[in-house]
């Protein structure tokens, strides 16, 4: 079974057992906690002053070492991060008072272990920081959750989306700008958790693939699902895996993309997406921004008739892809 360790430190008490003990020691937070065997289900601590009505965020207890142990990912407003992220929430803390806290309680310190290590060869080649593609090969290409999800086949294929036996889940290369796979993001197709590893900065998901392209224009979004939906209806998009980073900002401004299309999520933080985009974006691009209205969320969300209704009522003609 595996164990939860920070600093050299092991969490002795299992993570269902210290989320009840948060619980009890806070008001008007986690009012639902739904225990699954690869995941805990929680009512998200980071918005809403933690009172919302059903579950969003999901927390990883399973055995996949792929994945972060104890991994905290909301659904609704994209926090994310490790165990302690999701305890600074709840107290409403910072980071390092809640690994403090965390270790000051549940923490046992691992004793130093010595192994006789090989000589290192100081001209050896460096670990590649790199995925090799060959991984790939291990995996399902079809799983009826991408139908599910309106992802084409055709889309799957070009962008390798493949499913993971193993951990349940649609699986997604994200490569970097250059095209180099940095990382896999995963998807269960149950309990919908998600999980990006956190040890990788985010690039820019499917950039590689439209920045040496004479595309009209490229869709700009927040998940890779919608991404991926956009591509399924017949458009260029890529995501930014949330609400944009400066290293992502400064890869779009030295791009040669001349005109952007967001479409973030129809809630606070897609709006609050789309003023950064047009605050951070250089100003000799053109960028049209289009909003989700409705009950509509995303562009997951939309019909393809609904998505094509967005792009002509903003005079935008239809790529094909």
């Amino acid at each position: 079974m595996r164990k939860l360790i920070i600093d050299n430190y092991e969490i002795t008490k299992s993570l269902v057992e210290i989320i009840y003990d948060i619980k009890s020691k806070i008001v008007n937070k986690l009012s639902k906690i739904d225990v699954k065997s690869d995941n805990i289900g929680v009512t998200c601590p980071a918005h809403k002053q933690g009172q919302e009505e059903n579950v969003s965020s999901y927390i990883y207890i399973g055995e996949d070492r792929n994945v972060e142990y104890g991994y905290f990912n909301c659904f609704t407003c994209h926090t994310q991060g490790p165990f302690y992220v999701f305890v600074a929430h709840c107290f409403e803390i910072s980071n390092k008072d809640a690994k403090q806290w965390l270790i000051e309680h549940y923490g046992q310190k691992l004793q130093n272990i010595y192994i006789d290590l090989q000589p290192i060869e100081l001209n050896a080649e460096k670990t590649s920081k790199f995925v090799s593609e060959s991984i790939l090969d291990t995996m399902q290409h079809y799983h009826p959750y991408m139908e599910k999800r309106k992802l084409s086949r055709d889309v799957c294929e070009k962008f390798k989306i493949r499913y993971d036996r193993a951990t349940n889940s649609l699986v997604f290369p994200v490569w970097d700008d250059k095209g180099r796979l940095v990382m896999l993001t995963r998807r269960n197709v149950n309990t919908k958790h998600f999980n990006i590893p956190s040890n990788v900065e985010k690039p820019i998901y499917l950039f590689d693939k439209v920045k040496y392209k004479h595309y009209d224009y490229i869709i700009v979004t927040e998940a890779q699902i919608d991404a991926l939906t956009a591509w399924s209806y017949g458009s260029p998009c890529v995501a930014m895996l949330g609400t944009g980073s400066d290293t992502q900002y400064d890869i779009i401004n030295h791009s040669e993309i001349s005109h952007w299309v967001t479409m973030f999520d129809n809630d606070e933080y897609g709006r609050k997406a789309t003023e950064t985009f047009n605050k951070r974006i250089r100003k000799d691009v053109l960028v049209t921004n289009i909003y989700i209205q409705g009950n509509k969320k995303d562009i997951n969300d939309l019909t393809k008739e609904e998505f094509l209704n967005y792009l002509t009522k903003n005079n935008l003609k239809i790529n094909i892809v």
